[in-house]
């Protein structure tokens, strides 16, 4: 053998002995690669909670089993609810507190679309009142814009604050008693964003951004919506964290079947509850042997039951004992260890800063927070400072944040944010009111509001109506300081209205035609969101000819000229269904002929109502009363009653006088049941007593002149106000029926 075929032969054989130890080291270690690596003897428990809406309160109750069972995990992943339950008790909240916070949370409120009335100012209130319509459009420049989502995230964003433990932003979410997770998705790119630090409650409400109806949580120049959309299960967030062993508490959404599947809404959700269904199977077949999958079904209970918290946490309870077996199993893989806190005494605020990029002036929302500089932070009192400036109508979202200076001291950052465009609302509405006494009449108006003219928050409002009555009228609403106490108040309408005359059996013997013009200018005062006081002076010129019937006059002149002292008090929590406050207004008018009154008179009226209510049930107590105490009267000045609340029985403005005074007691039951049902329109039924007179002067007034009427009614608190279907009849044989929609003008 020459010495090439030696060397040719020594390279063969170590080839050879490569290969076989490659072969060796497959088989030595293929079973590693082959099968599952057990967890360690102390693994790190993952928690992973799906979205899911409503249905995410279940997660409350398979909470409570782990404790029960001394199940601590190691971390918590949340996406949508369950970001909101996941960052709760990551924050060091326990299973009877959740319990406690989910079933007090005031859903109402969060869900609302209108700015809370107790913010409102009172002439905000009586505006409401007159105009009761609660959908709005909203106005950029020439144009109508289109809202960003159906509700405000304001109201959720405040309870969220009120309920973390956590008051300010932290470096990261591992700092938490649990390290958390919250789950998001990039509007723009479709992608999954895993929030692991900043503010808790930012977070929570970012992952809980449901499409269409909370507008996207804008988040480190990020427009992000519910995490459901991108990991509705997110156990790969809980891997990625460290997890060794994965807890899954997983809602389960059904299916519409094909008869449900006939409107643009129902096949619109079907559509976004299967792209929710893809992605969590996807996530849901990661899962291993060792991991823990607990599949709550809520059977009828849907992600819109927000008020049935107790039944879901039931449902959780009842769904994770199910894995009971598994459960133990894990627990008895390490001791039990208890819940820490990061409880802190609240900290005291040492300054206040504001954040606003509307046109009105910082000064004004710095008013209503000044007061706490100083103080220990206190959440409630805070969150109805915020909601006090979200009534103001011009924000789309007022929210807070705690932080933390280079220099030590602490914060309150209140952050304030326009609505789309200028802010400015468009309101249309209609009225609609019918008598058997009457016949039919129809209006149709329209509010024009535009707000911020000046940076103290002055505003012009334009008021349009035809149909029975023809309306137009303009106010310019001037702010005089940053308190927004003092106001002048510039008002000019014109109109045309019908005025009809009865008799005393209550048959109409005609009707007058009336059209005029009224200008008032007036000062005032406001006090904060309970009541003002105003002065003024207010003039108009008319006339009204006969339209039917064979009445003398058959024209006459509708002159006034004024000044007026009004004061003016409402805590009343609803205008036209309240149930609990008080409302009061005084108001005193002096005639003068050199205004332009067709004779010198001076009136004084008194109106007064208490409301108190018993879980469904209202009672409703009203006084009213008016007397001329100087001249007379001039047609235009008369004092009116009659309609189906101001005295049933009797047509709309049938008894006329220079005195009057009426006792009202109204019984209302609501047939929904608010505490379970969020969103539903309530319905109510009552009936009204009603005792009193218009007598045409001064000194007729007897008591033995008394009137009685009564009424029962149906009513309805709707987006196009009040509803109401009523029967009245009186004491002297009179009845009507009446049906209308809206406040007639």
């Amino acid at each position: 053998m020459s010495v090439a075929d030696a060397l040719a032969l020594v390279k063969r054989l170590l080839i050879l002995s490569c290969m076989l130890g490659v072969m060796w080291l497959g088989v030595w270690i293929a079973p590693a690669f082959g099968q599952e690596r057990p967890p360690p003897a102390t693994p790190k428990i993952g928690l992973v909670l799906s979205g899911g809406g409503a249905m995410g309160m279940a997660h409350v109750g398979a909470i409570q089993t782990l404790e029960e069972l001394g199940i601590r995990p190691d971390l918590v992943v949340g996406t949508s609810m369950g970001s909101i339950v996941g960052g709760l008790y990551a924050s060091g909240m326990s299973g009877a507190e959740l319990e406690h916070a989910i079933e007090t949370m005031d859903w109402d409120l969060i869900f609302d679309t209108s700015p809370p009335r107790e913010g409102l100012t009172y002439r905000e209130k009586q505006l409401q009142a007159a105009f009761p319509v609660k959908a709005s459009v909203g106005v950029a420049g020439t144009r109508l814009r289109r809202p960003d989502a159906l509700i405000s995230d304001a109201n959720l964003l405040l309870e969220l604050r009120r309920l973390v433990r956590v008051r300010a932003a932290v470096p990261t979410f591992d700092d938490l008693p649990i390290p958390f997770r919250a789950v998001a998705t990039d509007i723009e790119t479709g992608k999954k964003v895993v929030l692991d630090r900043g503010e808790l409650a930012g977070a929570m409400r970012a992952s809980m951004s449901v499409p269409g109806v909370f507008a996207p949580y804008s988040l480190d120049g990020r427009l992000l919506v519910d995490g459901g959309m991108s990991a509705n299960v997110p156990i790969d967030v809980a891997r990625e964290m460290g997890a060794d062993v994965v807890i899954v508490v997983s809602t389960q959404t059904p299916l519409l079947a094909a008869d449900q599947l006939r409107s643009l809404g129902g096949i619109l959700g079907q559509t976004v509850t299967l792209l929710i269904l893809a992605n969590e199977r996807q996530q849901l077949a990661t899962l291993k042997p060792s991991d823990v999958l607990i599949t709550v079904d809520t059977g009828s209970l849907s992600s819109a039951d927000f008020k049935r918290g107790a039944e879901f946490i039931a449902i959780g309870k009842a769904a994770s004992e199910k894995q009971l077996g598994a459960l133990q199993r894990i627990a008895s893989l390490r001791p039990a260890h208890p819940a820490t806190s990061i409880d802190k005494p609240p900290p005291t605020i040492d300054y206040v800063r504001v954040e606003n990029d509307s046109r009105l002036s910082d000064k004004i929302l710095l008013r209503r927070i000044e007061p706490f500089v100083g103080k220990p932070m206190a959440p409630d009192e805070v969150g109805t400072a915020m909601r006090d400036i979200y009534a103001m109508g011009m924000f789309s979202r007022v929210d807070y944040q705690i932080e933390e200076g280079a220099d030590g001291r602490t914060g309150l950052v209140v952050n304030a944010i326009q609505r789309p465009g200028d802010a400015n609302r468009l309101r249309p509405a209609m009225t609609i009111a019918a008598s058997s006494e009457g016949g039919t009449e129809f209006d149709f108006s329209a509010e024009l509001r535009l707000v911020q003219l000046d940076s103290y928050g002055s505003e012009a409002r334009f008021v349009g109506a035809v149909g029975e009555r023809t309306l137009f009228s303009a106010e310019y609403f001037k702010v005089l300081d940053s308190y927004q106490r003092w106001f002048v108040d510039v008002m000019g309408s014109v109109q045309k209205r019908p005025i009809k005359v009865y008799d005393d059996t209550g048959f109409r013997l005609g009707e007058y035609d009336a059209a005029y013009g009224l200008a008032s200018l007036a000062l005032g005062r406001q006090f904060g969101s309970v009541g003002e006081v105003r002065v003024g002076v207010e003039v108009g010129k008319g006339s009204a000819s006969l339209q039917e019937g064979d009445l003398t006059p058959r024209d006459f002149d509708l002159d006034v000229g004024q000044l007026f002292l009004t004061a003016g008090a409402d805590t009343l929590d609803n205008p036209y269904f309240p149930s609990r406050g008080m409302s009061g207004r005084l108001q005193w008018n002096v005639g003068l002929e050199a205004l332009g009154s067709e004779t010198d008179f001076q009136t004084l009226r008194l109106d007064g109502l208490y409301a108190v209510s018993r879980g469904r049930q209202a009672f409703n107590f009203n006084v009213s009363g008016g007397d001329t105490i100087q001249g007379d009267l001039p047609l235009a000045s008369l004092f009116t009653l009659g309609g189906p609340f101001s005295f049933p029985g009797y047509s709309v403005d049938e008894l006329t006088g220079e005195t009057y005074a009426v006792a009202r007691g109204m019984y209302r039951y609501k047939l929904t049941d608010s505490s379970r049902s969020l969103l539903s329109v309530p319905l109510y039924v009552g009936a009204t007593l009603v005792a009193g007179n218009v007598w045409a002067r001064h000194g007729d007034a007897e008591a033995n002149d008394v009137r009685v009427g009564a009424n029962v009614f149906l009513a309805a608190d709707t987006v196009i106000g009040p509803v109401f279907i009523t029967a009245g009849a009186t004491d002297d044989g009179r009845t009507a029926l009446y049906f209308f929609v809206g406040k007639p003008f």
